[in-house]
C-alpha cells in the first residue's frame, strides 16, 4: 500500500537574546520558525532600448521660417519594461550656432514612428529630439535620437499701406481711418489707433484711441490725422511701426444761423398775431440758413386749446378753442455742434367771433 508523503513546514533556528536572573547574564533562546522553500517566479525578461528607426524631419514641404508649421517622425523603440518605460518628444531651439539649446515641453507618444508638427516661433536653429526612458532599473536607462538641426530664417519685413481718414471737419462729425493693408512677418497683425492734430501729440484717452472719433469743440481750427501702431503678434521679436494717415481739417463748427418762421406761407414775427377761427388748420414752416446738418425741431402749444400734427420742420395747427380766444404755439429749434446750439420763436393765433 502506498502512502502520499507526509508534509512538514521547514524550520530554520534564529537566536535571540535574553536576560537571565538573577546575575543579568544572556543565554540564547533558539525558537523554531517556518521556511516557504518554494522557488520565486522569475521575472520579466528585458532587454536594453535599442532606436529601431531614428527621429527625422520630414521628407518634403518643410519651410524653415519664423510662422511656419514644420513635420517631424518620432523615433521608433524596442526593448525596456513595458510598465515602466515611456517615450516623448520635444523641439530644442537657440539663437545662434554657439548658443545654449533652450528646451521645449515633452509630448508623450507611443513606442512607434508617427508624424506631429509644430510652428517655428524664433530665428536661430531648431532640433528635433525623441526620447525613451525606463524607469523600472536602476540607473535608469534613457536613450535619445536626434533629427538634424535646422537653421531657421526670420520672416520678411513688413509691407503696408497708409490708412486713409474719411469724413466731415466738423464738430459733432465721425471720422473714420481705414485699417491698412499689411503683408509680410508672421501675423496675426494688431493695429493701434491714435487721433492727433499737426504735433502728433497722444491724447491718451478712449475717443481718441479708436478707428473712429467725433470731433469735438477741443479740435476746433486743428488739422486731424490718424496714426496706426502696426504689431506683428506672431512671434516675439515681431516688427511694430507706425503709419500716418492723410490730414483733414481745419476743423470748424457748424452754425443754425438766423432762424425764419413762416404761417400758411407769410413771413411770422413774435410780433405777429394771426388770425383764426375754430376749426382752421394752419401750416407752420421753421427754416435757417446755417449749415448746421443735425438740427432737432420741436413744436409745442403753449397755450390754448388747437391739435399739433408734426412732421420734421413743419406742424400743423388744428385750431379747437372757442371765440374769443388764443393759441400760442412755442418753436425750437436745437443742436449742441453748432455755435449757437439752439433758437425759438412763438407764434400767436387769436380766435375772433
Amino acid at each position: 500500500m502506498n502512502e502520499a508523503p507526509l508534509k512538514r513546514d521547514v524550520y530554520r533556528p534564529t537566536s535571540r537574546p535574553v536576560l537571565k536572573d538573577p546575575d543579568d547574564s544572556l543565554h540564547l533562546e533558539w525558537v523554531m520558525v517556518p521556511f516557504d522553500a518554494s522557488p520565486s517566479p522569475p521575472g520579466p525578461e528585458r532587454t536594453p532600448i535599442t532606436v529601431v528607426s531614428p527621429a527625422k524631419w520630414a521628407d518634403v514641404g518643410n519651410v524653415y521660417v519664423v510662422g511656419s508649421t514644420v513635420f517631424a517622425e518620432t523615433a521608433g523603440f524596442t526593448g525596456g519594461l513595458t510598465d515602466t518605460t515611456t517615450y516623448r518628444w520635444r523641439t530644442q531651439t537657440r539663437a545662434a550656432a554657439d548658443a545654449s539649446w533652450i528646451n521645449g515641453s515633452w509630448t508623450n507618444y507611443t513606442d512607434h514612428a508617427e508624424e506631429v508638427s509644430f510652428p517655428l516661433t524664433a530665428a536661430g536653429q531648431v532640433r528635433f529630439q525623441c526620447q525613451a526612458r525606463d524607469t523600472g532599473v536602476d540607473p535608469v536607462e534613457q536613450i535619445n535620437s536626434f533629427a538634424g538641426i535646422k537653421d531657421v530664417e526670420s520672416p520678411s519685413t513688413l509691407v503696408y499701406s497708409s490708412p486713409v481718414v474719411t469724413g466731415e471737419p466738423w464738430v459733432g462729425e465721425t471720422l473714420r481711418c481705414s485699417e491698412p493693408v499689411v503683408s509680410g512677418g508672421v501675423g496675426p497683425y494688431q493695429f493701434d489707433y491714435f487721433w492727433v492734430d499737426e504735433t502728433n501729440a497722444i491724447v491718451w484717452e478712449a475717443p481718441k484711441m479708436a478707428p473712429t472719433t467725433i470731433v469735438t469743440t477741443y479740435d476746433i481750427g486743428k488739422m486731424m490725422k490718424c496714426l496706426v501702431q502696426i504689431t506683428d503678434k506672431g512671434w516675439d521679436k515681431g516688427e511694430s511701426i507706425t503709419v500716418e494717415s492723410n490730414s483733414i481739417g481745419p476743423i470748424g463748427q457748424r452754425t443754425i444761423g438766423t432762424l425764419a418762421v413762416t404761417v400758411d406761407g407769410t413771413a411770422n414775427t413774435e410780433d405777429d398775431v394771426v388770425p383764426t377761427r375754430n376749426g382752421l388748420d394752419h401750416v407752420i414752416l421753421a427754416t435757417t440758413d446755417g449749415n448746421a446738418t443735425g438740427l432737432q425741431y420741436d413744436f409745442t402749444l403753449r397755450s390754448g386749446q388747437a391739435r399739433l400734427s408734426i412732421t420734421g420742420n413743419s406742424c400743423i395747427v388744428s385750431i379747437q378753442g372757442a371765440s374769443p380766444g388764443s393759441v400760442a404755439i412755442d418753436i425750437r429749434i436745437q443742436d449742441f455742434n453748432t455755435v449757437e446750439q439752439q433758437a425759438g420763436q412763438r407764434v400767436s393765433f387769436y380766435i375772433g367771433e
